[in-house]
């Protein structure tokens, strides 16, 4: 066998393998689209995730049969799509190291580069790219993405505080295992309100759909049976589908999603501490601050509650954070399997 019936058969073999690519490619690409607009139920999401079908199923069909005006404008495509998967993962749930969000990105950056594949160029008649002009537009792309991130680095340092992006949230079970355990209290369980309420705090009032006890010394015990996230569903473009998970994803943002920062900045202060926890038996997120009464400094432990039935709101004033933290840690002990 000759060098040219060698290259040839390696042809017959690669270009069938870059082509299957191609249109698995376009297929997940649809697919997490069509799933998306699923999750918002937006007429414009509709609308533009059916242009988006149908200029991939066009070009890739265009692609199957060699024909030469499609293998750029594919290309063009993912390129434009990988900017738009870029914004929405600034905004919206996902996580770097999902791995629905890693496949996407890989099928995007194959669809970015099939204009700069030899075989598939060939396969279309089109002329091959020389190293050096593909090495130039690599360089450029990075020179691109350094530039963009360089300058959206600054933006968001100017913008936004430090400790916006600082705090995050930890690992609830960790830190009271670690911590002391603090005094013992003698207490009650109130199943109208779901919380523990120690014994040296007495009702305000029972009948104004919020739950109030108190002490003299100022410190404070209220239930509320409602969430701020409680209307997650209006989120759920960004990728929300439960309170939990909202609440959880705007206390772990950072620098990557900047639209969920100033709902953190308005709930923390410089020592704000968060925790979650996430037990078949309930969800929480804890939040514990020191904050100015009309009884001086107090501490405020702050904690929306997802047991399986309705979500609910916990905020503990107390002269220290032991007992700030005694009625949240106690009704959260309540649930725990």
């Amino acid at each position: 066998m000759d060098r040219t019936d060698t290259v040839s058969g390696e042809r017959k073999f690669v270009v069938p393998s870059l082509l299957a690519l191609a249109v698995l490619s376009i297929i997940w690409i649809i697919a997490q689209s069509v799933r998306n607009v699923a999750n918002t139920g937006s007429m414009f999401a509709t609308a533009g995730m059916v242009v988006l079908a149908l200029l991939m199923l066009v070009l890739g069909g265009g692609l199957i049969l060699k024909k030469p005006w499609c293998l750029l404008p594919l290309s063009l495509l993912g390129k434009l799509y990988l900017f738009f998967l870029t914004f929405i993962f600034l905004i919206r749930s996902q996580e770097l190291l999902s791995t629905i969000w890693l496949l996407t990105a890989q099928a995007i950056l194959y669809l970015g580069i099939l204009n700069y594949l030899n075989p598939l160029r060939a396969y279309t008649g089109l002329e091959p790219v020389t190293l050096p002009f593909v090495a130039g537009r690599f360089v450029s792309a990075l020179l691109l993405f350094a530039t963009c991130a360089t300058l959206y680095s600054v933006y968001i340092g100017n913008l936004f505080p430090e400790y916006a992006y600082r705090i995050k949230s930890q690992d609830y079970v960790r830190f009271v295992d670690t911590s002391t355990g603090g005094e013992d209290h003698a207490h009650t369980w109130f199943e109208r309100w779901r919380v523990v309420v120690p014994e040296y705090l007495t009702p305000l009032s029972r009948n104004i759909g919020i739950g109030i006890w108190s002490n003299p010394q100022g410190e404070k015990l209220i239930v509320s049976e409602r969430v701020w996230t409680a209307n997650a569903s209006e989120y759920t473009f960004l990728g929300f589908e439960d309170p939990y998970s909202l609440e959880k994803a705007v206390w772990t943002a950072g620098i990557s999603k900047p639209f969920l920062l100033p709902i953190k900045m308005t709930m923390a202060n410089e020592g704000t501490h968060v925790y979650h926890l996430e037990n078949p038996g309930v969800n929480a997120i804890v939040i514990m601050k020191q904050v100015q009464t009309e009884s001086g400094l107090s501490w405020l432990v702050s904690a929306n509650v997802h047991p399986g039935s309705t979500p609910y709101n916990i905020e503990s004033y107390g002269l220290s954070l032991e007992r700030a933290f005694f009625p949240v840690k106690m009704t959260i002990q309540r649930y725990w399997k």
